[in-house]
This record gives C-alpha cells, sequence and structure tokens, in this order.
C-alpha cells in the first residue's frame, strides 16, 4: 500500500470520528440544557481554537515530519474522546462538552495532510481528499447520531477515540521521501 492510500485511509477513519463529534457533542449540550443559547455559544467558541489551530498547524507543518504530525494529532484526538468518554458520567456536561469540542477544533485546525503526488496527479490526489472531507462531513453526522441513539454517548465516544487512534496506527507506518525537519 502506497502512503497516499495510507494517507487516505486515515483521513477516512479519523475525519469520520471529527464529524461525529463535532456533530454529536453540541447536540448532547442541546439535549441535557434544552438552551438553544448554549448550543449556539458552545458550538462559535469551538471555532476559535480551530482558527488558532490553523495558524499553528501551518508552522508546525513547516517544522515537523508531518506523518509523524499527523500520527500525534490522531493520538490527542483519541485520547481527548477518551477523557471525555470518561468525564460524561463524572461532570457536568455544559463543562466537558465545550472544553472537549473547543479541543477538538483546535486538533483540527493544526492538521496538515503531507504532500505525496506531484505534477498532474496532484489535481487527482486533491480531488480524492476533498471527495473523502466531504463524504465524512456528510455521513460523520448522520451516523454518528445514528450511532448515539444505538449505542449511548459514553460507547460512541469511546468508538471515535477507536477511530482516531486506528488513524494513528495506519499513519504511523507512512514514510514520506523528503520529509525532515528542517
Amino acid at each position: 500500500m502506497g502512503p497516499f492510500v495510507q494517507v487516505v485511509l486515515g483521513q477516512i477513519i479519523s475525519l469520520f470520528g471529527n464529524a461525529a463529534l463535532r456533530f454529536v457533542l453540541p447536540l448532547i449540550l442541546l439535549r441535557q440544557t434544552g438552551s438553544a443559547a448554549v448550543y449556539g455559544a458552545a458550538t462559535a467558541l469551538a471555532l476559535l481554537p480551530a482558527l488558532a489551530g490553523t495558524l499553528a498547524g501551518g508552522v508546525l507543518a513547516d517544522r515537523c515530519r508531518k506523518a509523524r504530525l499527523m500520527v500525534v494529532l490522531d493520538l490527542a484526538a483519541a485520547g481527548l474522546a477518551l477523557g471525555a468518554a470518561a468525564s460524561a458520567d463524572n461532570l457536568p456536561v455544559v463543562l466537558w462538552a465545550p472544553a472537549a469540542l473547543c479541543a477538538l477544533y483546535a486538533l483540527q485546525g493544526l492538521a496538515s495532510l503531507p504532500l505525496l503526488l506531484a505534477g498532474d496527479r496532484l489535481v487527482q490526489g486533491n480531488a480524492v481528499i476533498q471527495l473523502v472531507d466531504t463524504l465524512d462531513e456528510l455521513l460523520g453526522p448522520l451516523l454518528g447520531s445514528a450511532l448515539l441513539g444505538v449505542m449511548g454517548l459514553g460507547p460512541l465516544l469511546v468508538l471515535c477515540g477507536a477511530c482516531f487512534a486506528a488513524s494513528a496506527l495506519l499513519e504511523w507506518q507512512i514514510r514520506i521521501p523528503g520529509d525532515r525537519p528542517q
């Protein structure tokens, strides 16, 4: 399996967990509080760490091995999901859900994909990555909400954590020629 296929598979798995949690966490807040204002405020607040993460992500992408950065970010997201699962029964939802949502958006902002293709293949590769992102943004919330109804919150958080860990394991094996820190 080539590095591009490994990145695509890792993205499918990781982005599913990400999209599911970004949909489910505000939904849980809305269900528990009954307040659309709390739901909206938490969702809007989570965009600030995404912005900061995106700015910092550009710097990290230039200075770190991209494959290793992807692994670290997915492992952090796995820890975040498992920490949220542990907190769900012990802390008020208005504390842990917005914190988890902000951290998840920050991690997503830090993520960068390595450049694996060149020339004409770059355009095709970008199209594949965009397709994967679009499908995950569509199917993640759909499957996340369905699994929330079937499994409940705790098992869904653990499942998303397992998705992030599986993605990190897959990405750990990626070898990118010339991907060295400067």
